[in-house]
């Protein structure tokens, strides 16, 4: 299991119930994406689109893009965000030159496991494309932060 923080990636303080921060942080970071999804698999679909076009022109867009798919797809899969009227929320920070910060905020619930097989998935994949993945909640609720650097490794 992945550590918990009580900061975002991007060292932003999270709200009291450690989810996603309230507001941005002041500065050089912008945070260019920030929408609620119904936790439906369409939306996923959706939620890439939404992030590809406010990353346009970022060398790490299409990694930031796939990793998002990945972890959007466990929230709807294996949170509670994929029970009818569930929902996640996005966020995208960027740090120009350095970084991108994505942030999944899910409905929580105890994730559904699957079957063991011999290759990587969801969270997995996302981990081992980011300088760093961490999980940060429980069954009330869950957020996925996923730090990409700007430049694609």
């Amino acid at each position: 299991m992945l550590p918990a923080v009580t900061r975002d990636p991007a060292g932003i303080p999270l709200s009291p119930a450690g989810r996603l921060p309230a507001r941005r942080p002041e500065g050089a970071v912008s945070r260019v994406l920030d929408a609620t999804y119904p936790g439906v698999p369409e939306a996923v679909g959706q939620a890439r689109r939404e992030l590809a076009g406010a990353l346009a022109g970022v060398p790490a867009a299409d990694d930031a893009v796939f990793c998002l798919g990945e972890v959007a797809a466990n929230a709807v899969v294996h949170s509670r965000s994929g029970r009818p009227g569930g929902q996640f929320t996005v966020t995208a920070d960027v740090l120009p030159g350095a970084l991108v910060v994505l942030g999944v905020d899910d409905d929580g619930g105890p994730w559904a496991g699957r079957a063991a097989d011999s290759y990587p998935h969801g969270l997995e994949v996302a981990a081992a494309m980011a300088v760093s993945l961490r999980v940060h909640g429980d069954d009330d609720g869950r957020t996925v932060w996923v730090i990409l650097a700007w430049e694609p490794s």
